[in-house]
């Protein structure tokens, strides 16, 4: 059985750099399904929402990024980015216009892992058709580090892509360090800043007490309630681009449940339960047995 594991693959925008309408354009432009069945040969699957598929509490209703150039498209004209007639333009009008005076140019900032370039890479063919340029930048990972982990140095960056293999499968362990810690361009930090292009004045303090909340809620069904809300405020500030997640294949039984793959492919324990189930009688079985024995001795 192929499940979906706990590592989770995603860009980030730069929040005070990056327009809401530009972000919200590269979002419906970017080729999920050519990535997943292309480039991963489905051998990833795509991470869809804050708390991905396979989590507790994933919230399928919310709308889920696909790719959409005629939804992209329109967002920059209802913008003022193009004009309005740019709704009849062909492609190659658009891929004329990025070429000669794009609608904006942004950096994409990664290190050399083949997913990232495959990723920057798509990124630079799908958004010349909706007039953005993006210029790749593969880095060694430590400059990556350097550049997402110092706030000094944010205005470098525009695009970048991060991933996070949370410990457990828990709401809270996914949306809390990948979207609200403080140890990283976080993209919900950023862009909920007083100065953010993407937020207003405490925003993200009344995003982290629905957190806190979430996170202190005795009630299951009740929890799951806030945590799906949350997906859908981080999904309606337009933070990211969701890229996918690890597949990975299990042979298991269904007698063993309450069982959590681990992201690390290590051997961790929790409380399981086993609930074996009795064979069916076999006619004839203690002949075949004690004749079996005979034969072995």
């Amino acid at each position: 059985e192929a499940l979906q594991g706990l590592v989770y693959f995603y860009a980030g925008f730069n929040t005070q750099r990056i327009p809401d309408a530009h972000r919200e354009a590269m979002i419906w432009a970017y080729n999920y399904t050519y990535y997943i069945e292309d480039y991963w040969q489905n051998t990833m699957t795509y991470m869809k929402t804050p708390i991905p598929e396979g989590f507790p509490c994933f919230n399928p209703d919310i709308p889920i990024p696909t790719m959409n150039r005629t939804k992209a498209r329109e967002i920059l004209i209802a913008n003022g980015d193009v004009p309005a007639e740019a709704i009849n333009w062909t492609d190659q009008d658009w891929l004329d216009l990025t070429d000669s005076t794009p609608v904006a140019t942004y950096n994409v900032s990664h290190s050399t892992w083949d997913a990232w370039q495959a990723s920057a890479d798509l990124m630079v063919d799908d958004f010349k058709y909706i007039g953005i340029a993006i210029e790749d930048e593969p880095m060694t990972g430590t400059e990556v580090g350097t550049l997402v982990n110092y706030p000094e140095n944010f205005h470098y960056v525009d695009i970048f892509f991060l991933g996070w293999g949370p410990d457990f499968a828990d709401p809270a362990n996914m949306i809390y360090d990948a979207w609200a810690g403080p140890n990283a361009l976080n993209p919900l930090q950023v862009a909920t800043a007083p100065e953010g292009l993407g937020g207003t004045p405490g925003e993200f303090t009344d995003f982290q007490n629905d957190l806190d909340a979430a996170m202190a809620e005795g009630d299951e069904v009740t929890r799951c309630a806030m945590y799906e809300q949350l997906q859908e405020d981080i999904l309606e500030l337009n933070l990211w681009i969701p890229l996918f997640s690890t597949l990975e294949y299990y042979l298991h039984t269904d007698e063993l449940s309450n069982y959590f793959y681990n992201s690390w492919g290590n051997v961790n324990y929790w409380q399981v339960k086993w609930d074996p189930v009795a064979p069916p009688p076999i006619p004839g079985y203690p002949m075949l047995a004690l004749l079996g024995a005979v034969g072995i001795a």
